[in-house]
This record gives C-alpha cells, structure tokens and sequence, in this order.
C-alpha cells in the first residue's frame, strides 16, 4: 500500500479521464517484503519507477492543503500549484485541471522537479536557521558580558537580570544585527574594487551570508521593538540616573506620636521648622525631640520630579528615529510592497535609511558613553 498527498495518475492506454486525487490507496503488485521500496529522489519518482511504464505519474497541489481546496475562494484568494511531470500531455492536463478549480498553474516537464515541491513542504523554516543561530549566539555572548559586568562587579542585585540587564544585552544585539545586515555589502563592493572586477563570483558562504541579510534585518528589528518595550517599564531615574537632571526636594521628618491628614501633611500643625539635613541626625527625631515635624531641604539630588538631561533626551529622539526606520525599512521588505518600487525607491529605503538608521543608534551608544557634569554618574537599580 502507498499513500501519497498531491499523486495524479495519468493512464496512457487512450483514455481522457484524469484522477486527480488527495489520498492515493494503491497496491502494487510485485513487491514483496524483500524488494528495496526506500524513494530515490522523490515519492513521486519512486511511485513512477515501480508503475507501469505506460503509466504517467504527475506532482500536483502538493502545496495546497485540503482546507485551502475546500473551503478557499479562487475569486479573493490568490492560489497556485505546480504540476510536474515526464509527460508534457499528463502535466497540462492537471493543469487544466488546477484551472478549472480557480487555480493558478504552472507546468514543469520534467518529474524530477518532484524531489523540490517536496522539499518545500518538509523543510521548517530554512532561510531562517543560521540567521536565528547567529542573533541568538549574539545575545547570549552580550547577556553573559551584561551579567557578569552589572551584577557580578557593579552590584546589582541578581533580580533585575529578568528586565534590566536583559534589556542592555537586546539592545545591543539590535545594534549588532544592523552590522551583520550591512556589513556584507561593504566587503563584497571591496572585494570589486580590489579586483577590480564589477562582476565577480562571491564565495559560498559569502553568497549565503548576502541571502540571510533580509532575516538578520528582521530579527534586528524584533530585537529593538523588545529593546523599546522594556526600556518603556524602566524609563524611570531609579534605573537610569545619569539620564535626569539633579533637583531639590522637601522631604519632612515627623516626631513621635505626630499623627497625618490624608494627603501626608501632619494634623493641627502650629508651625514649621526648617533644618538643613546636614544639622538634622536620625536621633534626634527618634529621640522626640521635634515639637511639631521638620521640613528638610536636599539640594542636588534626583527623584520622580527629575527631568531629562541633554543626554537622556538626545538618546531617546535617536533611539525612536532609528526604530522608526527600521520599521519603514520591515515594511518595504514585504512580498505586497516590494514589486511596487522601483529601483531608486528600493534603494532609497533599503540602503540609505538602513545606513542613517544604523549611524542613529550609533550616535545613541556614543551619547550613553559620555560623562561629565552633574548627574551623568549610571548606577544600577537598588
């Protein structure tokens, strides 16, 4: 017994009929249990080497599935196959066939094409492998580095690598998928000028690296959307310090027993003390030694009321440019826009705002790096 999705079986004894069929049940006589049935290229080679040979054996729909057979409209959707076939005769007739449902197809003369219709079908998302290897290897080398940099020797507590130090390592894995984007066709406009060849055949796994450039944006893109969403739970000074700027604050010290109004403030207060901290000791106020409570004025520190510094706002107008691009640059990629540009449109968005995107994120690293003046100082969350 065999059973194969897609099979079409053409009889050459005269007949019209074609048997356009799913599911193929069919006993072949002369096999036994000591005769090798394992498929040499494809099932659709083997099934015509073990058929009569006034048998024509067609490949056909095998990219279809029942549901989009049944329940698709041809008028609104837009289907196509394949039918592939030794036969030019057997081949264009499952193709009108195909087109007698609504379909869209083509013919191939030649069976051996089988063994690639197959190969679609079965293979899990292969222009996506070594991409997702390479980005995932990436993170994990930076998240390591992050790790052992913020919480091994700058203290932070081992809790925030769920959010605060993953975020630094996607960041810069987003940063780092840009390089491995455009890096390829720098070397291969090199590789031209050093041979002074405008034509030259790229090696293999330069050609491969070319071929995954359309993923690797992709994935960068996916890493910077997680950058974005993560840095949007911690934009906060707690967790970036040297992003605000330094301001004053009240901060009141009540005495024992002193009870308070629902908006903070002590109740029946005759008067108000001002202290600096620095004549104010922890003891004092212990001790009850404050008549009413004491307004303490802190000079120079960073609390909710903080406003971003020059840097903070210049990283975050860069970092939400070069998203922005990015995203421009995800949407010309698609199958539904791509074939409406021309050559100068593609190029436009694909090269030059890819390039200003990869110098924007830049210019954000160089603005995170920098130190000096009052409150430029990162530390980590406590």
């Amino acid at each position: 017994h065999f059973k194969d999705q897609g099979a079409v079986l053409h009889s050459a004894s005269g007949d019209r009929d074609v048997s356009a069929v799913k599911d193929v049940d069919l006993t072949i006589s002369g096999l036994d249990g000591n005769q090798d049935t394992t498929t040499p290229n494809s099932t659709a080679e083997w099934l015509s080497s073990v058929l009569p040979t006034s048998t024509n054996v067609v490949k056909a729909f095998c990219n279809l599935s029942a549901y989009a057979l049944i329940h698709g409209d041809p008028l609104t959707e837009h289907m196509k196959s394949v039918a592939a076939s030794d036969s030019p005769e057997a081949a264009e007739m499952v193709a009108e066939f195909g087109r007698a449902l609504g379909l869209e197809m083509r013919t191939v003369h030649s069976l051996s094409y089988a063994k690639t219709l197959e190969a679609r079908q079965h293979s899990l998302l292969k222009a996506w492998q070594w991409p997702t290897l390479l980005m995932v290897t990436t993170w994990l080398v930076l998240h390591i580095y992050s790790f052992i940099r913020y919480d091994l020797y700058g203290g932070t507590p081992w809790q925030h690598v769920t959010m605060w130090i993953l975020n630094k390592s996607v960041g810069w894995v987003s940063l780092w998928g840009m390089v491995y984007t455009y890096l390829p066709g720098v070397l291969v406009c090199y590789m031209q000028l050093i041979r002074r060849q405008p034509e030259l055949r790229l090696p293999k796994w330069m050609k491969i690296w070319m071929d995954g450039r359309k993923q690797l944006g992709l994935l960068s893109l996916a890493a910077m959307l997680l950058h974005l969403l993560l840095s949007t739970f911690l934009w906060m000074p707690s967790y970036y310090s040297k992003l605000w700027d330094n301001t004053d604050t009240m901060v009141m010290a009540l005495a024992n027993g002193t009870s308070v109004d629902i908006f903070g403030m002590p109740k029946g207060a005759k008067g108000t003390a001002f202290a600096d901290v620095g004549h104010l000791t922890p003891a004092s106020i212990i001790s009850g030694n404050i008549t009413d409570y004491v307004t303490m004025r802190e000079n120079n520190v960073i609390t909710i009321r903080s406003k971003l510094n020059w840097i903070g706002e210049s990283s975050t107008f860069l970092g939400i440019m070069s998203g922005l691009l990015m995203g421009l640059i995800a949407l010309t990629s698609m199958p539904s826009v791509t074939p409406k540009l021309n050559w100068r449109e593609w190029r436009l968005l694909q090269s030059h705002a890819g390039w200003l995107a990869s110098s924007l994120l830049r210019c954000m690293c160089c603005c995170w790096v920098l130190h000096g003046g009052p409150g430029t100082k990162q530390t980590g969350p406590r």
